[in-house]
């Protein structure tokens, strides 16, 4: 947390950690609440390389993380704590950031890459490197999941993967402007109101939890 003041105005800055690694390489992101309608990436955004996608999409394209039942237990117990904590604050609007690394095509990028430099060295030194450099499957590899915010794929799993997970945009406080939207939303939305983002902490925190032990598996 840092105070910035301009003008004798105080402002505040809040550094967060990013979850995902500046050396492995995301191949599919969501940003996932529980809710579900108006939850879909739009055309637009599904454009970019590496599209942040929503929870409508994650039910198309996914479905399920395949974690493991013991890994499982340790992540929704972490989640449960943290999302008790932003209840008890009046949160809400935060999201699970899930970044998904398929280890499969990342080592093939990664032999890839090897390949080049391989080439590249060879062409200027006029033979093969044979002298105990790193393997081509070694360059930039950053694999492990010894982080904080990173899980493996279960080994029964048909999915090679590593995820990045943690909590984003927390600081969305639920007063008298989110209560009149959830007024609104809930009348446009009718019978699909069970579904909407806007609603009070203790229901986005249930929704989400619940959302996620279902398809966290």
């Amino acid at each position: 947390m840092y105070r910035l003041t301009v003008d004798d105005k105080e402002n505040y800055i809040l550094v967060m950690r990013n979850i995902f690694s500046s050396k492995l390489k995301i191949h599919h992101k969501y940003d996932v609440k529980g809710s579900t309608v108006d939850r879909s990436a739009t055309d637009k955004e599904k454009l970019n390389p590496c599209p942040t996608l929503k929870d409508n999409d994650f039910l198309e394209n996914k479905g399920v993380i395949d974690l493991g039942f013991e890994q499982k237990q340790i992540f929704m117990e972490r989640l449960k704590r943290d999302v008790n904590f932003l209840v008890n604050q009046h949160k809400m609007g935060y999201s699970l950031l899930i970044g998904i690394h398929d280890l499969d095509q990342g080592g093939l990028e990664r032999e890839k890459r090897a390949s080049v430099v391989d080439m590249n060295t060879s062409d200027l030194s006029g033979n093969d490197s044979s002298d105990g450099s790193e393997s081509p499957t070694q360059i930039g590899d950053d694999t492990s999941f010894d982080e904080p915010f990173r899980m493996r794929s279960s080994e029964a799993s048909t999915r090679r993967e590593l995820y990045n997970l943690g909590i984003i945009d927390i600081l969305t406080n639920y007063g008298m402007k989110k209560k009149s939207a959830h007024v609104a939303k809930t009348k446009l939305s009718g019978s699909d109101a069970d579904g909407i983002s806007t609603v009070r902490p203790e229901i986005y925190a249930r929704r989400l939890l619940e959302f996620i032990d279902k398809h966290f598996i």
